[in-house]
């Protein structure tokens, strides 16, 4: 089983995944902190792992906390 995380930022269009034991317990719809461990290439997206987890979609107080982490 593989997690896939979809970046906010519009500027950034791929996708990355994660295996299990680098997801903390994270559950669909939530938004989460990742950092990319490999590069993406031509035969396979970038992989990463989540390092936060900021909380459920539309949660109050969530938009400051994605701000914040905004470039």
């Amino acid at each position: 089983m593989f997690v896939f995380v979809e970046p906010e930022e519009k500027r950034n269009p791929a996708s990355y995944s994660n295996s299990p034991r680098e997801t903390l317990g994270t559950e669909e719809g939530q938004i989460v902190v990742a950092a990319i461990v490999a590069q993406p290439t031509l035969k396979r997206q970038a992989t990463g792992k989540i390092i936060e987890i900021l909380g459920k979609h539309m949660a109050p107080g969530l938009e400051i906390d994605v701000a914040i982490r905004s470039p």
